[in-house]
């Protein structure tokens, strides 16, 4: 019966984050301990982030963006961990021209890598209080576009995305049995968006003629964010995880302790 109502309020917060919440997963909650490791699958998806003016380009959005590595953890202390994600992710983005049209390019899977690290300190009665800190980018290349006067390609680019993203947070630790606990948090955090168009896209309308070149940039930067970490049995590690203000996210992983 116990478990049956950590996975109902598991279920709960992740539907209630996925329906109001693009930054990037922050680490696990709870420090893993001196050289241990744990690693597993996690997805990350970005349902919007609005992007800023630049040059001919009023303004844009990501509309989407479906990321999925393998997230891979090492605790260094007591209070401290570590991290990489090795992945592929891919991009879909609307950019309003100053001419009053807008187009929608969606880019392939590319690689995806970050680096992070973050930690957790007891401030007592279950509390905590944390913080992350972390880097990833990923390119891919132009796949298709719509939008008004049916645009086609003339020459297909690349694109490049990197972040930085700056969390801090509170926890509270739950315990519902010997070797099970459940760690909600609620926190805020800063992050720097830029999309690089590496290789220019070039395209055409029934009109005019597009030239997409240079960098385009988050227009927001603070946001606010919730989540819950699940711990199994001393080893397993279900993450829920949404942000938003800033961005639309949320994200979903799995990991194991060795």
């Amino acid at each position: 019966m116990r478990m049956l109502s950590i996975y109902l309020l598991v279920a709960i917060v992740f539907m209630g984050a996925a329906g109001i919440c693009h930054a990037a997963a922050i680490g696990p909650m709870e420090p893993l301990g001196p050289m241990k490791v744990s690693m597993g699958p996690e997805y990350n998806g970005m349902y919007g982030r609005d992007l800023d003016n630049s040059g001919a380009i009023n303004s844009g959005e990501v509309r989407a963006s479906n990321q999925v590595y393998m997230d891979i953890v090492l605790g260094l202390t007591d209070w401290a961990n570590v991290y990489t994600k090795l992945g592929a992710a891919n991009l879909q983005d609307k950019l309003n021209w100053s001419n009053g049209r807008n187009q929608t390019i969606k880019y392939d899977y590319g690689f995806l890598w970050g680096l992070g690290g973050n930690c957790l300190f007891d401030i007592g009665n279950d509390f905590g209080v944390g913080a992350d800190a972390q880097i990833n980018t990923w390119a891919c290349d132009a796949d298709s576009i719509s939008g008004q006067g049916s645009p086609v390609f003339t020459e297909k680019g690349s694109a490049r995305a990197y972040e930085f993203q700056a969390a801090a947070y509170f926890t509270y630790s739950y315990d519902v049995g010997a070797d099970s606990k459940i760690i909600p948090y609620l926190g805020g955090y800063y992050s720097y968006f830029k999309i690089n168009n590496n290789k220019t896209n070039k395209y055409e309308d029934d009109t005019y003629t597009y030239v997409e070149d240079g960098n385009i940039t988050g227009k927001d930067n603070f946001g606010l964010l919730a989540g819950l970490d699940v711990k199994y049995y001393e080893n397993v590690y279900v993450k829920l995880q949404g942000r938003f203000l800033a961005e639309t996210a949320a994200s979903v992983g799995i990991s194991y302790k060795y």
